[in-house]
């Protein structure tokens, strides 16, 4: 579950640690979406993941959006560490396609987290 969900208060600043870590461990799964078939399964798994947060901005008509063009795994991983780079308008804007995202792959998540698995 989500840090945060079911309180008033959220740490924006520890929602960008869970959004990158939901976000890096569907990314294998997401990589069978993209329409590139060169670049490491990551890569794919970004760039579908880019697509879909596309269509997400345009259906939510979102104003505080992550700059698209830009975005890349350098996004989701700063170092060694998952932490997404995002201002806190663009992180609100991101909790319901991150729990959107998260149901649609509950099945996988909550595998993952029943053997202990951290991305």
């Amino acid at each position: 579950m989500l840090l945060g969900v079911n309180s008033k208060a959220v740490d924006l600043g520890m929602l960008c640690y869970e959004f990158a870590a939901v976000w890096w461990s569907l990314l294998g799964h997401l990589a069978q979406e993209s329409k590139r078939t060169n670049g490491s399964e990551l890569q794919r798994g970004c760039d579908a993941l880019k697509g879909r947060l596309a269509k997400y901005y345009t259906r939510e008509k979102t104003k505080s959006k992550l700059p698209l063009k830009r975005f890349g795994l350098g996004k989701l991983k700063v170092k060694n560490t998952l932490k997404l780079k995002a201002k806190a308008g663009q992180t609100r804007a991101l909790m319901k396609f991150t729990l959107d995202l998260a149901r649609e792959f509950q099945e996988f998540v909550v595998h993952l987290a029943s053997i202990g698995c951290k991305p």
